[in-house]
């Protein structure tokens, strides 16, 4: 790639550098994190650095590495979600991992189910974007564009019908359109509200932002697809289940 940097897949090995990138960066940055702070609620942080964790487990993410120095500069993290997922997975974090990624989740479900991506798109799959982090100085040179465009060809060549994502910042929001995402559904942070059972009353988790970011907004690409895809979509899927299978078996023989 040009302007320093290459786009590479996000491998096993550069797991532990992407985290700390991660840890470092986007808990800092990311206006969902800061206006729920985030870093001051250390089981919240362990958690999502789980969460993360397993996410990058399924061989979909992507970095952007620093020619010459072949440090990370940029990560996005993905994923495919299929049908049912959004109801078992994004629900599973429960209080006691830590009030603020609860919450955080909380407004991710609640964003989503207003989306309704798989009836609004008549999809039963989608390419799933988690986290898109540039490094402060290397951004404007077009490498979140560009991380965004591995996805959206990953997608493709699985045969996947959309790419998808919570974009929680103007300038990812922005980036997107430009990409020709449309927007599903979009939720103000300060609008967004939880039950105190404790109290018996609503509160307000999100502290209003002070910037330019004021939303989190769920935005899908759909992705032109073969006429044959739904048979080699099936074998591909197939061929990745054989594959987990196989690992599954020799980490019952390691035991």
């Amino acid at each position: 790639m040009s302007n320093g940097y290459r786009i590479i897949s996000l491998e096993e090995d550069r797991f532990k550098e992407a985290i700390n990138f991660i840890r470092k960066d986007f808990f800092v940055e990311e206006p969902i994190s800061t206006a729920i702070d985030l870093l001051d609620d250390f089981m919240s942080v362990r958690t999502s650095i789980n969460m993360i964790q397993k996410k990058l487990s399924e061989m979909q993410s992507y970095c952007a590495v620093q020619e010459g120095e072949n440090k990370i500069i940029g990560v996005i993290v993905a994923s495919i979600n299929f049908m049912g997922d959004h109801v078992r997975k994004e629900t599973r974090i429960k209080e006691n991992q830590g009030e603020a990624i609860f919450n955080i989740m909380s407004l991710r479900s609640c964003v989503f189910s207003k989306a309704r991506p798989y009836e609004i798109l008549q999809i039963d799959k989608y390419f799933r974007i988690h986290l898109l982090l540039v490094h402060m100085n290397h951004r404007k040179k077009g490498i979140g564009t560009a991380l965004i465009k591995c996805c959206i060809e990953r997608a493709r060549t699985l045969l996947v019908p959309a790419c998808i994502a919570g974009f929680s910042s103007v300038i990812s929001q922005h980036m997107a359109r430009k990409l020709g995402f449309n927007l599903l559904a979009e939720v103000m942070y300060k609008d967004f509200k939880v039950f105190n059972d404790e109290m018996q009353c609503f509160e307000y988790p999100f502290e209003d932002s002070i910037d330019q970011n004021k939303s989190l907004a769920c935005m899908a690409l759909s992705i032109a697809l073969p006429i044959d895809h739904s048979q080699r979509s099936a074998s591909i899927i197939s061929k990745k289940e054989n594959t987990n299978e196989k690992k599954n078996r020799k980490k019952s023989k390691r035991k």
